[in-house]
């Protein structure tokens, strides 16, 4: 599967759910799936939480 083919499933899907549950669910959906998906790339290593924590904590110290 493409990732266009991937993109018009999701996008499918989002807007299904809209018509069929109301802006709430669909908005809620779409929330925990990003925050799915941004849980799935720190487990796999892409994303660097300590150069995140290290950047968070010079914004509090620069206060």
């Amino acid at each position: 599967m493409s990732w266009q083919q991937f993109g018009f499933i999701v996008g499918f899907a989002f807007v299904a759910l809209w018509a069929l549950a109301g802006p709430g669910p669909a908005l809620g959906a779409l929330l925990l799936g990003a925050i799915g998906l941004y849980i799935g790339r720190v487990l796999d290593g892409k994303v660097n939480v300590a150069a995140l924590v290290d950047r968070l904590g010079q914004d509090d110290r620069s206060r």
